[in-house]
């Protein structure tokens, strides 16, 4: 059985709304996009695992370091049977770049989650962010 596509399309939802929520400071609505016991892992050292608390805590610090972040998710991949899934997507993430006005690519690499329909809603179960060669380019 493969998923229905009332289900991807709902998961390419969860998807953007991630994106959405994370760069406009709404970290609660963030949060709540995990299952409870939900993971994250960015790639670069930094591990939020377990509560909503803590998923909040990560959220609400995004735009404090990464004023005008846009996250940006192409190439979305979903692979799934009845209330589970894994999907991948390409990342890129954007930054003002004070030295010339204007914006830059802080980072790039390949986002890979397992997700789980709870309750006729689809979750990251965990999230992991894979950085292209490099890691992330300094701010500023």
């Amino acid at each position: 059985m493969t998923l229905a596509a009332d289900d991807i399309i709902a998961i390419e939802q969860l998807y953007a709304a991630y994106n959405h929520l994370i760069d406009g400071g709404r970290a609660e609505e963030w949060a709540a996009l995990f299952v409870e016991e939900g993971t994250l892992d960015t790639g670069m050292g930094i591990f939020v695992e377990g509560s909503t608390e803590a998923r909040v805590e990560f959220a609400a610090g995004v735009p404090l370091i990464m004023p005008g972040s846009r996250h940006v998710a192409t190439n979305v991949r979903i692979l799934g049977d009845g209330d589970t899934a894994t999907g991948a997507a390409y990342l890129q993430l954007w930054v003002a770049d004070e030295a010339t006005g204007g914006v830059k690519v802080m980072l790039s690499g390949l986002y890979q989650d397992t997700l789980r329909k709870v309750d006729g809603t689809w979750r990251f179960v965990t999230r992991k962010m894979v950085p292209d060669a490099g890691g992330p380019v300094p701010i500023a």
